[in-house]
């Protein structure tokens, strides 16, 4: 006998998409329960050797306590009055009989009573005692009723009993038989039991039978669907920022500068992540994602400002080291403000804490790297790029503006 208590965690359950557990192992195929019952065993026990992975169990048990009634049908069928009376008994009537004796007749006929004085309508029930059904003589004292018999009879004059092992559930996924592997974490981050989880199942895979095929199910698959669609994301929002600056601009070039602030930001937040021995997750790459937004700010106005300076006659350093100057307090003010906007939550001392707290140690990481980066790398490059510009001819009666 083995007992599972199923953790009161709303959020992960529903990340889960409403499995039990954050893994969960499908396999899934047209062989027998038996060959499938087998591999999913395998996996169990490699499964039990990952550190941080608890509560492992498989959800289809195949020896489930049950008890077998066979049905007689000579016996059964002197109990119905017609060829299809005796049809229906045997599809339905003991059937029918059992259930509503041993569970309930809501079950099978289900019956209201309407009270008139309140309006309120309630079920009635019948039902056997359950401390009549103690013992497989007991159920075969059950009475039932074939179709158009005339009396009721005991279940035992016409059925045998005897105890036998079964499944307890058939699960089925596009119509293919499906045992699921299901497992808890505790002490250590979702992705080190999944990646574990994925080179069990890789390889697994190549001794697999024809036909069965073996995939993630639950949180595990959720983060990495997410992982891929918030790194396809951020591609595409550099991509599109930087097509946009191109048009403002109306360069090539200067758009490519303001973006040398977001490698900084990136190694802040690989640094940070290694320092405080936290996993990349998506909450993580959220954060990644607001801190390339700051950056990519800061860096815009360094490089107009730096720009506006080359148009005032300034060389490309001279224009370089006044962007830095000025834009210094801005760009110092704004990574503080963020910084300690972010350190109770990359404290995580909160209930539910430790789930957000990597979003704010990205950020806190990043906002550090990307602010040096913007102040130093930025106008180095800007120097670099722009060291042989020279400013157009003014014509007679040209103002100039700055950008």
């Amino acid at each position: 006998m083995t007992f599972y208590y199923q953790p009161s965690d709303m959020q992960t359950q529903i990340l889960s998409q409403g499995l039990p557990t954050p893994i969960d192992i499908k396999f899934m195929g047209l062989s027998k329960p038996e060959v499938l019952y087998d591999i999913a065993r395998k996996v169990e026990r490699r499964l039990m050797t990952v550190p941080g992975a608890v509560d492992i169990h498989i959800q289809q048990r195949m020896d489930q306590p049950t008890i077998r009634i066979d049905v007689d049908r000579d016996k059964a069928a002197k109990m119905a009055s017609d060829t299809r009376a005796i049809s229906n008994f045997f599809q339905d009537d003991i059937a029918r009989n059992v259930l509503m004796e041993a569970s309930s007749s809501m079950m099978v006929a289900p019956n209201f009573w309407l009270d008139p004085k309140s309006g309120h309508t309630y079920f009635l029930v019948v039902q056997t005692p359950l401390d009549k059904l103690r013992s497989m003589e007991e159920l075969a004292n059950l009475r039932i009723a074939g179709s158009g018999a005339a009396q009721t009879q005991y279940l035992g004059n016409v059925a045998e009993f005897s105890r036998a092992r079964a499944p307890s559930e058939i699960t089925r996924t596009n119509a293919m038989l499906t045992f699921d592997v299901m497992a808890n974490i505790d002490g250590v981050p979702l992705g080190t039991v999944v990646s574990a989880a994925q080179k069990i199942i890789d390889e697994m895979s190549a001794d697999l039978p024809k036909g069965v095929t073996i995939e993630m199910a639950g949180l595990g698959r959720t983060m990495d669907v997410a992982f891929v669609e918030l790194g396809q994301g951020l591609l595409v929002a550099v991509l599109l920022v930087y097509l946009i600056m191109v048009i403002n601009f109306q360069s090539w070039s200067d758009p490519f500068i303001i973006i040398m602030a977001l490698p900084g930001a990136f190694c802040g937040v690989v640094t940070m992540m290694l320092l405080t021995g936290t996993t990349f997750s998506v909450p993580s790459l959220m954060g990644t994602i607001m801190t390339v937004g700051v950056a990519m700010a800061n860096s815009i106005l360094v490089v107009s400002f730096a720009k506006g300076e080359l148009l005032r006659g300034q060389t490309a350093i001279q224009a370089a080291l006044s962007a830095g100057r000025a834009r210094l307090r801005p760009v110092i003010m704004t990574a503080i403000a963020m910084v300690c906007g972010m350190i109770p939550m990359s404290l995580g001392l909160n209930e539910g804490g430790s789930q957000n707290a990597p979003l704010g140690r990205a950020v806190i990481g990043g906002m550090l790297f990307a602010s040096i980066a913007t102040l130093i790398l930025v106008p180095v490059i800007f120097s670099l790029l722009r060291r042989n510009w020279r400013p157009a001819p003014r014509q007679e009666g040209d103002e100039l503006l700055a950008p």
